[in-house]
């Protein structure tokens, strides 16, 4: 399973504990395997790959027992007792890559330099990503994979003879990389490579923090191209790029990657020049006072102290001006939220408003309709009076007066019938009908003859069975 990742030099494997530990020949073959196989699944289990590190001698035991038991001796290929005792433990953390930390600038090559002698003269340092040369002009770049690589070539090859020169060999400065300002002492190196991510690949970002661990308000990215570090400037620089809810602004500008680690050596410095010489007529000493140097040293010391109150004075000035323009911005970031309250208040009026409105719209409408509803009622019940010839109330209380006239004449059957038909006659003599035989004019029939005289004898049948001619002559009354 480790095989195929590279050379393994040595495998201790404890079944009961579940657990291991294999040692490659290289640290980029243990690195490819942890890569590939940590997370992965085998035989129903979750592989947990990482470097192996030495336990302190202060701590628990060496299967997490607590402290201040007695240690035991780590098992394994670099503890004691184990088949790799005495070699050297790998590092306990993944080689971090710097792809501008990977590119070395190589000058005062010889004119004969081929690209496979250059190419053979790095490679056996580490692996080689990018090779340029120019041969005629003597100089050329080599990029390594890893940062380390490229730091040990540097170290072997700096300044070593080849062709009757000695080689320079230095970390080339490169616009992929970009110096980051302005940022909010909550930007980390995860939020930083977030932001810029969109541009491109990132070898690298990072805050940059002071000897306490905290921010200094500024950041490095190293772009794997210069076109997408480009593209970040361009846009940042156009823009305003936001990193936090605070509206400040990043600073985005080219890092120009600085040698500090060998610095200004004697062989780098020009000697041809005259002003070498004149420099170098005299070694460090202290001025003597009284003396030409003594008088104009002091001069240079007042004006770069001067210079000094001065650039303190500006930053105490631009620091009163950051600081009202936090100020500032925190007043109109509150108008603001302010002006959006009141206009959300201001909408839920207006709104508030028009449903009250149609609220009472659709009150109207019931009280419109209901009133015509009754103005309706009102003609029918009008129309139906008009056909009666008498208003519905005096209809409904004439049954209530025959009711009590009739009381009184209950103990008479004939006074009751009489009473009855008396009541009939006065309902009929009072009523208007409208008939096809006088051309729909409203007349009485009643009102052109006398009406007959109530009998009180037998009943209307009887009377038609016996030939009244109350009957004969009224052959309409039949009809109806």
């Amino acid at each position: 399973m480790f095989e195929e990742h590279g050379e393994v030099r040595d495998i201790f494997l404890n079944k009961t504990k579940w657990f291991g530990f294999v040692l490659f020949k290289t640290h980029e073959q243990a690195e490819k395997a942890l890569r590939s196989l940590n997370g992965t699944e085998k035989h129903g289990r979750r592989l947990n790959v990482r470097y192996a590190t030495q336990q302190k001698p202060d701590q628990g035991g060496a299967q997490g027992g607590p402290a201040g038991q007695q240690q035991q001796p780590q098992q394994g290929p670099y503890g004691q007792g184990g088949p790799g005792q005495g070699m050297p433990p790998p590092p306990t953390q993944p080689i971090k890559r710097s792809g501008a930390r990977c590119r070395l600038f190589v000058g005062n090559l010889g004119t004969n330099m081929t690209e496979e002698e250059f190419r053979r003269m790095f490679g056996a340092f580490g692996e080689l990503v990018e090779v340029f040369l120019h041969a005629q002009k003597g100089f050329g770049f080599v990029k390594f994979d890893q940062r380390h690589h490229a730091e040990a070539a540097k170290a072997a090859l700096d300044n070593t003879p080849h062709e009757g020169r000695y080689l320079q060999v230095r970390f080339a400065t490169q616009g992929s990389s970009l110096k980051v300002k302005n940022l909010s002492p909550y930007v980390s190196n995860e939020l930083l490579e977030d932001a810029f991510s969109i541009f491109g690949e990132i070898d690298r970002a990072v805050v940059i923090v002071d000897d306490r661990g905290r921010s200094v308000g500024e950041g490095i990215v190293e772009f794997a191209r210069k076109t997408s570090a480009m593209a970040a400037l361009k846009k940042a620089t156009q823009g305003c790029l936001l990193l936090t809810a605070s509206p400040r602004p990043v600073l985005v500008e080219p890092l120009d990657l600085r040698d500090e680690e060998d610095g200004f050596p004697e062989k780098n410095v020009n000697k041809n020049n005259p002003q070498f010489l004149k420099e170098r007529e005299l070694g460090p000493r202290f001025a003597e006072p009284g003396t030409f140097e003594y008088e104009f040293s002091s001069r240079w010391k007042k004006l770069l102290e001067l210079e000094k109150q001065k650039r303190e004075f500006l930053e105490r000035e631009l620091e009163d001006e950051r600081r009202k323009l936090e100020e500032e911005m925190e007043y109109y970031r509150y108008e603001h939220e302010t002006r959006l309250l009141r206009e959300q208040l201001r909408i839920m009026e207006e709104q508030s408003k028009m449903f009250l409105h149609e609220r009472e719209m659709r009150l109207a409408e019931q009280k419109r309709r209901e009133e015509i509803r009754r103005q309706e009622e009102l003609v029918l019940r009008q129309h139906e009076e008009d056909i009666l010839g008498f208003p519905r109330r005096e209809q409904a209380q004439q049954p209530a007066a025959s009711m009590a006239q009739m009381a009184p004449q209950q103990h008479d059957p004939m006074a009751a019938a009489a009473a009855q038909t008396k009541a009939a006659a006065a309902a009929i003599e009072g009523a208007t009908f409208v008939s096809t035989y006088d051309s729909g004019a409203r007349m009485s029939r009643f009102d052109q003859q006398q009406a007959p005289q109530p009998h009180y004898g037998l009943p209307d049948d009887s009377r038609r069975a016996v030939g009244d001619d109350y009957a004969d002559r009224d052959p309409k009354r039949r009809r109806y």
